[in-house]
């Protein structure tokens, strides 16, 4: 226990004193996270904010046509997008002086409306048609619409007397949970991976110092003294896994640091230190 002991010393002051132990793993260990947050932040604020042309006015024969346009507009601003009124969408969008643009507004069948051909009638009250630029932009302007469309309802509902929280209720669906749960959910997926960084720090450095000893010659001497091979590589090994737990213990407190600077919005399971036992466990069992 003594020699293991001694050559664990002796391997943690090499690591130490090891520049790549700082270039490769103690520094990205460290800056990460904080550099991905600042470069995705500078994105963002350099992004510019989506226009979306709106006709003006929205078509007259629509139900309650003014409701629809104040619904419409808020929700469009309320999805991050800026409205441009305008007497043509169409024109506006050919030119390429929106990124979206809502071309036409029309009367559908309705649910309480009849049609000569039953397969041809719609549920839509009223229709839409919709431009845009990428389909991400075209599904946010979408969600925007169905917005405003639960408002306007809710808005009919009140006034003909109704409460929208108990008559908007028109059917209720329960979700039943598969009975067998996934073989590999994402949670595990994500602890895999940072195994496997992690791992790959001992690999890495595990296969450095022997290259390092073949080429300094210490190999030589360490097969000469009184030192059993199996102590060296446990005492190896132990070096690399202190080294392994400083960087879970950076890792962990990054990713803290990350949760609290965005609310609190991530979905992550609260920091216990069985985590960090289980992840220097299982890299433990990689190296």
């Amino acid at each position: 226990m003594r020699t293991i002991l001694t050559l664990l010393r002796m391997e943690l002051l090499r690591l130490s004193r090891t520049s790549q132990t700082y270039t490769y793993v103690i520094l990205p260990a460290l800056l990460m996270l904080p550099t991905a947050v600042f470069v995705g932040l500078v994105v963002i604020s350099l992004e510019s904010t989506r226009t979306v042309a709106m006709p003006d006015p929205l078509a007259d024969d629509l139900p309650l046509a003014g409701s629809w346009s104040d619904a419409l507009r808020d929700a469009l601003e309320d999805a991050g997008l800026r409205v441009v009124d305008t007497p043509d969408p169409d024109a506006a969008w050919q030119a390429g002086e929106v990124d979206a643009a809502i071309l036409s507004a029309r009367a559908g069948d309705g649910l309480d409306r009849s049609h000569p051909q039953l397969e041809l009638a719609s549920q839509d009250a009223i229709e839409l048609t919709i431009e845009a630029v990428d389909p991400d932009l075209q599904d946010r302007v979408s969600d925007a619409v169905h917005a405003a469309g639960q408002t306007v309802l809710a808005e009919w509902v009140i006034a003909a007397g109704g409460e929208p929280q108990r008559d908007l209720v028109v059917a209720q669906t329960t979700l039943l949970d598969f009975p067998h749960p996934p073989p590999f959910s994402r949670q595990r997926a994500a602890w895999a991976y940072v195994v496997f960084v992690l791992g790959m720090v001992g690999f890495f450095f595990c296969s450095l110092t022997g290259v390092a000893d073949r080429n300094e010659g210490v190999t030589e001497t360490l097969l000469a003294a009184p030192v059993r091979a199996a102590s060296l590589i446990t005492a190896r090994l132990g070096a690399v896994l202190v080294l392994q737990f400083i960087v879970c213990l950076l890792l962990a407190a990054n990713v803290v640091l990350l949760a609290r600077g965005m609310g609190r919005t991530l979905p992550l399971p609260p920091l216990a230190p069985g985590m960090l036992i289980s992840l220097l466990g299982g890299t433990t069992l990689c190296d």
